[in-house]
């Protein structure tokens, strides 16, 4: 937590996913990040508190649960004032994730590249974007 709130405090992206060996190894490569006990479908209004304000990248797992939990965690990022960008990793089969990306041979630098120029803001389940 501490490593996360210095993170917002210097405005850096945070990228948000599925469960604590995905944020492990995010931070592993210095990006800042965060996840939910529970994994998807548990995010609450006090996870979002800590991020008022905060740009954020959510990194969905492929499957219908993933879907379900990146909504339901930018709709509450969304009523923190938060920004909210949506990137659908390349190349990840049915229930994929940011791990099976790395171990596929995706590399900090490739991320990056990816959240500056294939993230997009979050559509609203009705169908509209917002930042």
């Amino acid at each position: 937590m501490p490593e996360l709130l210095e993170a917002l405090a210097h405005g850096r992206t945070i990228v948000i996913v599925e469960g604590e060996a995905k944020a492990d190894l995010l931070w592993s490569w210095n990006i800042p990040s965060t996840c939910n006990s529970g994994g998807a479908e548990k995010w609450g209004t006090e996870h979002s508190a800590y991020l008022s304000g905060a740009d954020a990248v959510v990194l969905p797992d492929n499957d219908p649960p993933g879907r379900l939990h990146l909504d339901a965690v930018a709709v509450s990022l969304k009523e923190v004032g938060g920004s909210v960008r949506v990137l659908d990793l390349p190349g990840l089969g049915a229930k994929g994730d940011i791990a099976d990306w790395a171990a596929a041979g995706g590399t900090r630098e490739q991320l990056d590249d990816l959240i500056e120029n294939t993230a997009r803001p979050w559509a609203q389940p009705n169908g509209h974007a917002t930042t």
